[in-house]
């Protein structure tokens, strides 16, 4: 895998490099400055969001600190206010004595409590929390009732909700001259209205969400109604801010206090992007201006660029020219680095004119001695191969007749001996004729090998299969022979140069192959005639034979060349050998 992306990289550069410096240069001042550009913008960016985040944080710390004092005075106020309502009223006189006159006092004392403002309840209790006197609709009562002790500070319940409303309690103590002698409870609902949610929007900031709840989490409100919504904090017992992504995948920030002399904790978040608007919007603005700059002076760069590598495209075009065989001089205008690298072109282009000269001077020698190499080659072989038919013609008429006379007279012999009884004699006669008869077999032999066989009177494949008989039989090797066709009306010469090149792969394959097989092909396929001689010898490298000048080899591709055929062998160490003669028909 390291590899690969080395590799990667590497073809990365190498197109990179291959372009021109008009388009280079501005390319990499264009790089530099857009480099410059992000970096700057991200340290920009980075640095604004966090001043953002802290200044942000900290007007949330102040909003809900704010928020938390509000709710507290509000609880004062409506506890002051209440106390107002029964101070110097009979409700002590009534705890202390439960007096028909008092209780009739204390009624409608509890009842402009349980009516006064937003209040839908209210109650007198003695010290140990047990009603003595109820006002109002005790259906809006919590399910379990909350109270407190005179030592704990505090002066609201917690918050609950009915109907979809929300609700909570204060609980004011009755004292006369300094002794507790009941309490009085009263339970309002939360009233806030349109106009007053307008003013906290505007004060707070779009997106803001207020939250208030109970500290245990066992109820929130948005103070128009009951939300589902828990602290996001583990531990909050002490004031704090925060962050976090709700069930929605909204990354929100937050900070919460809590309700003095109340159980109530307050809660304001605000959507983390909107936090960061105004750096997102710095960032923009920054890389616009950014882009502004890396146009321009990619712009400046382009024209300067161009103004100083004119010369060298120049020169480019002469070289494009020399590499595709036209020689052209540079004009030299500059006495700078540019004019004596176009000076050094022109010298060069001189030397290179006469150097391609005078070696196509060679190559056009090299071809004729090549052609006439080849030609003297076909012809040396078509003389040795009339030699050779003359050799056997004289072998088989001259050298046959003298055998068959000299046969003829040692029958003669044998038979004016034949009343002779000199056994030794009678034996040296048949030596000598079995001796006569295997030279004329041998005479037989060679003056048909030296005649190619039967190639001449049967054509090739004839020939072939009467050769591979006798290589049978003299190799032992056993030789398998396919062709789908008897005769391909093929010149003399054509078939003489593929039985050439049939018999010398044999003899090959005899010599040092070590083969226990060999199998022999001829078909035409396309138009084209495919012989193949293959092997199941030892093999050998290709590579380690392709210098040694080796003469059979170099035969058979003669032949092949002369016949107008293409050769080719395939060979690998222990696969054996394959050679293939491709001969285009017609």
């Amino acid at each position: 895998m390291g590899l690969n992306v080395f590799h990667s990289q590497k073809r990365s550069w190498g197109s990179f490099q291959i372009l021109s410096l008009q388009k280079g240069l501005p390319l990499v001042i264009s790089l530099l400055l857009i480099g410059v550009v992000i970096f700057f913008s991200l340290v920009s960016y980075l640095s604004i969001r966090k001043l953002v985040l802290q200044d942000n944080k900290q007007r949330l710390s102040g909003l809900t600190l704010q928020v938390a004092d509000m709710l507290s005075e509000s609880i004062h106020d409506d506890f002051k206010s209440t106390g107002r309502l029964f101070a110097g009223s009979s409700l002590p006189a009534f705890i202390k004595s439960g007096d028909e006159r008092a209780k009739k006092s204390a009624i409608d004392v509890i009842g402009q409590i349980s009516k006064g403002g937003s209040s839908v309840f209210a109650e007198i209790l003695d010290t140990n929390y047990h009603s003595l006197l109820i006002a109002g609709d005790p259906a809006y009562l919590p399910s379990e009732r909350h109270y407190h002790n005179d030592h704990d500070n505090i002066l609201a319940g917690p918050l609950y909700s009915f109907h979809d409303s929300v609700f909570y309690s204060i609980i004011i103590p009755v004292i006369e001259s300094g002794r507790l002698l009941g309490y009085v409870s009263r339970y309002r609902f939360v009233r806030v209205t349109s106009k007053m949610l307008a003013q906290f929007s505007k004060l707070a900031g779009q997106g803001a969400k207020l939250y208030v709840g109970n500290k245990d989490d066992s109820f929130y409100t948005d103070l128009v109604r009951p939300v589902h919504y828990r602290l996001p904090v583990a531990d909050h017992g002490a004031n704090s801010d925060y962050s976090y992504v709700d069930n929605r995948g909204t990354k929100l920030i937050g900070a919460f206090r809590y309700v003095p002399d109340t159980p109530w904790v307050v809660s304001l978040e605000f959507p983390y992007k909107i936090v960061v608007q105004g750096a997102s919007r710095f960032l923009f603005w920054m890389i616009l201006l950014g882009l502004v700059v890396v146009v321009c002076g990619l712009l400046v760069t382009w024209i300067i660029s161009r103004n100083l590598i004119r010369p060298l495209n120049q020169l480019t075009k002469a070289v494009d020219k020399l590499s595709s065989g036209e020689f052209a001089e540079v004009p030299v205008t500059r006495n700078n680095e540019v004019g004596k690298l176009a000076r050094s072109f022109n010298e060069m282009s001189v030397h290179l004119r006469d150097a391609r000269n005078k070696m196509e001077e060679k190559i056009n020698e090299a071809e004729n001695l090549n052609i006439q190499l080849r030609k003297l080659t076909a012809h040396l072989q078509d003389v040795r191969d009339e030699e050779r038919k003359r050799i056997a013609r004289e072998m088989h008429d001259e050298l046959g007749q003298l055998l068959t006379g000299f046969k003829m007279d040692i029958q003669l012999l044998k038979n004016q001996l034949a009343g002779s009884n000199n056994e030794r004699v009678a034996e040296y006669i048949q030596s000598m004729t079995g001796i006569v008869d295997d030279a004329v077999r041998f005479v037989r032999r060679l003056s048909s090998q030296l005649r190619e066989g039967p190639l001449e009177d049967l054509g090739l494949v004839s020939a072939i299969k009467w050769y591979i008989e006798g290589f049978t039989k003299r190799f032992n090797i056993p030789v398998t022979f396919n062709s789908v066709l008897e005769n391909f009306g093929l010149p003399q010469h054509v078939r003489t140069g593929l039985f050439r090149i049939c018999q010398e792969s044999l003899t090959n394959i005899a010599r040092h192959a070590h083969a226990t097989k060999v199998d022999i092909n001829i078909d035409i396929i396309n138009k084209t005639l495919l012989l193949t001689v293959k092997d199941n010898g030892w093999g050998f490298k290709i590579d380690d034979h392709k210098n040694t000048g080796t003469l059979g080899l170099l035969g058979m591709k003669e032949r092949a060349l002369m016949i107008g055929a293409n050769f080719s062998l395939k060979s690998e160490i222990g696969k054996g050998t394959v050679v293939e003669v491709m001969m285009p028909m017609g």
